[in-house]
């Protein structure tokens, strides 16, 4: 997710995307992915690729839980070029800053835009986000465990179980925005269905974690 984020953020904004469900198949789409696309040329190479306008190309590979691989090709550069290109091969590349064309990582995650403060600077940044459903799915599930009410240990124990899943996740700049913000619904959903001065979890005071992750990256 770092590689991607940071591939996106350099300009590497055109992309296609799949999944290989055969990891034996692996070694052959990477030799494809080169010869279609040059995604193992040397820096140099790429360097002066660049500096005459010509369209670069970065493979970016994860392997998932189920042995599957997700893969993206990145492509910089003119985006005439970049399209032709890919219509050589019956592929429509797609572009990460457009509504319908935004990068997802698995159906989890969606890579977009977000306007920073003043106060860190102003301008735009790409970050990661939870994608809506599983954003609304995080918080009806804290709201509705912050509200239930029985025995005090039954009830903490699976709403602090669903904060740790939630603190668990990668928390990029967009994530952690909405964690915060379904943090504080479940304080707040707390404070209005149970006796006055009656505290909620400490864990949803606690500061969000930094995530530390990558995906490899050929280059």
């Amino acid at each position: 997710m770092w590689h991607l984020l940071d591939l996106v953020s350099r300009g590497h904004q055109y992309y296609l995307n799949g999944a290989i469900h055969d990891p034996d198949k692996l070694p052959g789409f990477i030799d494809k992915m080169h010869e279609r696309f040059g995604t193992l040329i040397a820096p140099s190479t790429r360097a002066k690729r660049k500096k005459r306008c010509v369209p670069t190309a970065h493979l970016v590979l994860y392997q998932d839980a189920d042995s599957t691989w997700l893969w993206w090709v990145l492509f910089a550069g003119d985006v005439s070029a970049i399209k032709k290109r890919c219509a050589e091969y019956r592929e429509a590349s797609r572009d990460a800053g457009s509504k319908g064309g935004r990068l997802q990582f698995r159906d989890e995650y969606v890579l977009r835009q977000r306007q920073r403060p003043r106060t860190d600077g102003g301008g735009r940044t790409w970050t990661w986000f939870m994608a809506k459903p599983v954003v609304n799915a995080v918080e009806r599930e804290l709201v509705s465990l912050s509200s239930s009410h029985g025995w005090r240990s039954q009830r903490t124990d699976d709403l602090e179980r669903a904060v740790e899943r939630l603190r668990n996740r990668p928390m990029f700049n967009g994530v952690r925005l909405q964690a915060s913000h379904a943090l504080t619904r479940a304080k707040r959903t707390w404070y209005k269905t149970h006796a006055s001065g009656e505290r909620y979890p400490e864990i949803l005071d606690a500061p969000l974690p930094a995530f530390v992750g990558r995906i490899r990256l050929f280059n």
